[in-house]
């Protein structure tokens, strides 16, 4: 039987397949990016813990659940794509994947401020959404509320628009390789490497801070769910002081 997949699709997989195991390489080299992708995957198991608790104890799924468990679970989906596509090679892909973690991020932090926020959130019309939880509303609202006047968040999704979703002269420097080639597909690039891979955790730490916020206040039975983010949240801190940026 003919195959459905042509084979130059097949030839472009495999060799970001063969991509990983270079990436795998490179990241074992480095105790900081060791560091960066254990605490990925803290991120990633709490959040899959939250939704299995949900399963298990049989917790139902009213509006505010659906609508916070909901953010969670699309934060797992970027994060595990954004670091996906990095192993993969693919630099600039992975990016627009991490924009949409900080974006949510931040809406869960609006969210989680009020009892009844999410349903709101959850519940509002298409000029409720424009006006009160648009990406660049929400922004002005938590740096209101934090007493920020510089504007971090804005520069940090500004940047990260930059060079992955909108096309841009900025953007091709996540296409280029030692020699400044702009690649398509998959390409070797130590330093874009790096850079994705501490951006991932720098992202991902500022996710894990909602995440246990939401953890914390609605399940009763968190100890299973909270003490491995903990701990690895601390070690960050103490080690990575960098990627810990809570504060945009």
């Amino acid at each position: 039987m003919r195959s459905a997949i042509p084979s130059n699709l097949r030839t472009l997989w495999a060799d970001e397949n063969s991509q990983i195991k270079w990436s795998e390489q490179k990241i074992s080299e480095s105790d900081k990016l060791v560091d960066y992708i254990y605490f990925t995957e803290c991120v990633l198991d709490t959040i899959m813990g939250i939704k299995i608790t949900l399963a298990d104890k049989g917790l139902s799924f009213e509006e505010r659940r659906v609508a916070l468990t909901g953010l969670c679970l699309r934060v797992f989906d970027s994060i595990s794509d954004a670091l996906r596509l990095t192993l993969s090679g693919k630099y600039s892909a992975s990016i627009i994947h991490l924009r949409d973690v900080l974006e949510t991020s931040f809406l869960l932090d609006l969210l989680l401020d009020k009892e009844n926020g999410a349903v709101e959130w959850l519940k509002a019309s298409e000029t409720i959404l424009r006006k009160e939880f648009s990406p660049v509303e929400v922004r002005k609202k938590l740096d209101a509320r934090d007493g920020f006047t510089e504007r971090k968040r804005e520069k940090h999704y500004k940047l990260l628009s930059s060079l992955g979703p909108h096309p841009s002269l900025k953007a091709f420097e996540t296409k280029r390789d030692g020699q400044r080639n702009i690649n398509v597909g998959p390409f070797k690039n130590e330093r874009l490497l790096e850079a994705c891979i501490e951006e991932i955790a720098r992202i991902s730490f500022a996710a894990s801070v909602q995440i246990l916020r939401y953890a914390i206040c609605d399940f009763f039975d968190v100890e299973h769910l909270r003490p491995r983010l903990t701990l690895a949240q601390q070690k960050m801190r103490e080690k990575h002081p960098v990627v810990c940026t809570t504060g945009l």
